[in-house]
């Protein structure tokens, strides 16, 4: 997702403190097997098994540092950060430690937009265009005005990923809406905007008030801002890239 005066290289930044549960992704399936098999009464806390073999995982996938929380009933119920935030400074990665989630933003940014057609302030089957038409699309493709609010959720609405060359060239579809999956970028962009113009707010400050607060995700947001950037955990290559 993209704020309204972020660079495009930032346009789907979203942070999330301290979520790096994701990274058991990273495992293989023994891992997997062996955190599932700690033979408590709560299965789903990683086992000892498991945590002292992550050291060694990481450094086979490159991943210096990790943070780990499961979250029970709504309350945290166990956490653990390993590794290090920045490699340079060897700042180690604590429970303050905030992530980048990267496209993960989409389903977050899903789950508010279908608040707000339960709200009545959007519906799924109109079209974005008459919420918002924004001055870089193409005035020479039809197809722009029939891409519906449900066919961006669902990556139906034929446009691309993002465009090479956003200054200069307007934005076209390459496939009719809704007649197949095209994952794209630039569509949940422009219902980012859709969503700023219906409600008057910019996407993070809805976030913040209709989900991250609520839940208590005091660390999250969708903008760069001063707790991210003393928390921020700072990206590496990944290896042989």
């Amino acid at each position: 997702m993209r704020g309204k005066h972020v660079d495009p290289a930032q346009r789907r930044r979203f942070l999330a403190a301290a979520s790096g549960a994701a990274a058991l992704g990273l495992l293989p399936p023994v891992a997997l097997r062996a955190a599932e098999a700690g033979g408590s009464d709560r299965p789903w806390i990683p086992s000892d098994v498991f945590l002292a073999g992550l050291p060694e995982w990481m450094r086979a996938f490159g991943v210096p540092g990790v943070a780990i929380a499961v979250v029970e009933r709504g309350e945290l119920a166990w956490h653990r950060a390993f590794g290090v935030a920045d490699v340079e400074r060897g700042a180690p990665v604590d429970a303050d430690s905030v992530f980048e989630c990267a496209s993960l933003s989409k389903p977050v940014f899903a789950y508010l937009v279908l608040q707000l057609v339960d709200a009545g302030e959007l519906q799924l089957d109109r079209a974005l265009v008459d919420y918002h038409r924004p001055d870089f699309l193409a005035d020479d493709d039809p197809r722009l005005e029939r891409i519906s609010v449900r066919d961006v959720l669902r990556h139906g609405s034929g446009l691309p990923d993002w465009r090479a060359h956003p200054d200069r060239d307007p934005l076209r579809t390459v496939a009719e809406p809704g007649q197949r999956v095209n994952y794209s970028g630039e569509a949940f962009f422009w219902l980012q905007r859709v969503v700023e113009t219906v409600t008057g707010q910019s996407l993070d400050q809805l976030a913040q008030q209709r989900l991250f607060a609520p839940a208590g995700m005091r660390g999250s947001t969708y903008t760069w801002n001063a707790h991210a950037a003393r928390h921020s955990v700072t990206g590496v290559p990944a290896p042989g890239a």
